[in-house]
C-alpha cells in the first residue's frame, strides 16, 4: 500500500500538474546521490522509470518490498525541501507515514488504537478527494481493521511476516535456478538442509560466502580483533584488511562490534 500512496504522490507532484514541484529526473538524481546507511545497504531503491507512471495498472514503482520500505520512509528526507508544507498531496503522504509509525511501533499506548482509527478514516477520505480517478485497494480497506487487532493482540510489528517472506525468497530463487520441478519440495528441502549443514560445520560457524573483506592498508591480520572470524579465509599473517563484512554486520578496524544502524 505504501507503494500505491508513493505512486500517487509522485505522479501528482512530479508528472501530472503544470506547476511541477520536482521532476522525475531530479528525484532520481537525489536517490542516486543519497547517502544510505548500512542498515539500508541491501535494500537501496532502484531509480524510477517514467514508463512505470504511464501504466494505470502498475503501482509498484519497480521496487521490491524492502526497497519500497526504504524509499517510503526516506522520501521526505530526499525531496521534502522541494514541496510546500501546505501541499495537500504531500500532507496526505506524510499522514500515511504517521500511520506506518503507529503500525510498526514496538510499544502501544492505551489511546493508540483510537487515534489510529481516526487517522485511517481521515486518510481514506482524503485519498478519495485528492485522487478520484484511482481505485481504493482492498489493502486500504483492510487497514481499517488494524486498530481492533492492535487493541486485541498488542503491537502489530510482533506479527510482521517480512522475515518469513525473506526466507521464502531464498527458496523461490533456488527453485528458479534448479529448473527441476519433479518433487520440488524434496529437492528444496535437501538443498536447504545441505546449505545449513555447511554453515554449521564450518570452524567459525559462519558461511564463508557471506563474509566479504577488502585488502588495503591499516590492520594486520595477526593483530586484528577480527582474527577469530577469518579462520576460514586462509589469509596469511602478513595480509592486511581494511574492513570486514560478516553476513549483515559491518566491522572496521576501529570497533569490535557492528557499526550503529546495522541489524
Amino acid at each position: 500500500m505504501c507503494a500505491y500512496k508513493c505512486y500517487t504522490m509522485v505522479h501528482s507532484s512530479a508528472l501530472k500538474f503544470s506547476d511541477k514541484l520536482f521532476s522525475l529526473y531530479e528525484l532520481n538524481q537525489v536517490m542516486e546521490d543519497f547517502m544510505f546507511g548500512l542498515s539500508e545497504a541491501s535494500s537501496i531503491p532502484s531509480l524510477l522509470l517514467s514508463s512505470v507512471f504511464q501504466s494505470a495498472d502498475n503501482h509498484r514503482l519497480g521496487q521490491n518490498a524492502s526497497q519500497m520500505w526504504t524509499l517510503g520512509r526516506l522520501l521526505p528526507v530526499m525531496i521534502g525541501h522541494k514541496v510546500p508544507n501546505e501541499n495537500p498531496h504531500w500532507l496526505h503522504y506524510l499522514e500515511i507515514l504517521d500511520i506506518m509509525d503507529l503500525l510498526f511501533s514496538p510499544i502501544e499506548r492505551p489511546e493508540t488504537p483510537g487515534y489510529l482509527e481516526v487517522l485511517l478514516q481521515q486518510n481514506l477520505e482524503s485519498f478519495t478527494t485528492l485522487y478520484p480517478d484511482h481505485n481504493i485497494l482492498p489493502k486500504m480497506h483492510f487497514l481499517l481493521h488494524m486498530p481492533r487487532y492492535l487493541a486485541n493482540i498488542g503491537p502489530l510489528v510482533r506479527h510482521w511476516t517480512m522475515r518469513f517472506e525473506a526466507k521464502h525468497q531464498y527458496l523461490k530463487s533456488l527453485a528458479t535456478r534448479m529448473g527441476n520441478f519433479i518433487n520440488i519440495c524434496f529437492s528444496l528441502a535437501v538443498r536447504h538442509q545441505s546449505y545449513q549443514c555447511y554453515i554449521l560445520s564450518s570452524e567459525s560457524g559462519i558461511c564463508v560466502n557471506h563474509l566479504d573483506i577488502s585488502r588495503g592498508q591499516t590492520v594486520k591480520v595477526t593483530s586484528s580483533i577480527f582474527k577469530e572470524y577469518l579462520v576460514d579465509l586462509q589469509l596469511k599473517d602478513d595480509d592486511y584488511i581494511f574492513w570486514l563484512k560478516l553476513a549483515a554486520l559491518h566491522f572496521n578496524e576501529n570497533s569490535d562490534r557492528p557499526q550503529a544502524g546495522t541489524v
